[in-house]
C-alpha cells in the first residue's frame, strides 16, 4: 500500500514538474525596450553606418496599453548632429504589423518580424523600400 501512495506521489509531482509555463513572450511583448539599429536599407541603399547619412539609430518602444504605446527614436547623422523622434506605436491583432506616428509627421506602417533576438522592420515610405534590421 505504501509502495502505491509513493508511486502516486511521483506521478504528481512528475506532472506538475513537467507541465511548462508559455514562457514564450508574444511578438508585441519582444517589441518592448531599446533597439540598437544594425542596417537601414532604402531601395537596397545603405544608408546606416560609418559614413552614411545615419551613423547611429536606436528604437525604444515604451509598453502597449490598449494596443497603443510611445516611441522614441533617436538617430545620428554623419553631417547635421541628432534628431529625436517621439510619436505613438500600435500594433495590429496578429502582432506582426505597426505604424509609427510621430508628433509631427505622417503615419509609416511597417511589417515586422524577429530572426533570433534581432527586429526586423519592412515597409514602404515616401515610395521606397525600408528595411531596418535592430537588435
Amino acid at each position: 500500500m505504501r509502495t502505491i501512495h509513493l508511486l502516486g506521489l511521483g506521478v504528481c509531482l512528475l506532472l506538475a514538474f513537467s507541465c511548462k509555463k508559455d514562457d514564450d513572450p508574444s511578438n508585441c511583448t519582444r517589441l518592448e525596450g531599446t533597439w540598437q539599429g544594425q542596417s537601414w536599407t532604402e531601395e537596397g541603399v545603405q544608408l546606416l553606418g560609418p559614413g552614411q547619412i545615419f551613423t547611429a539609430a536606436d528604437l525604444t518602444f515604451k509598453p502597449l496599453i490598449s494596443g497603443q504605446g510611445d516611441y522614441i527614436l533617436n538617430l545620428t547623422f554623419l553631417i547635421g548632429g541628432s534628431e529625436m523622434v517621439i510619436g505613438a506605436y500600435t500594433v495590429n491583432e496578429g502582432c506582426n504589423s505597426l505604424s509609427l506616428t510621430p508628433k509631427n509627421g505622417p503615419t509609416e506602417t511597417y511589417d515586422f518580424h524577429f530572426e533570433g533576438d534581432d527586429l526586423v522592420l519592412e515597409g514602404t515610405g515616401a515610395q521606397a523600400q525600408i528595411i531596418i534590421h535592430l537588435e
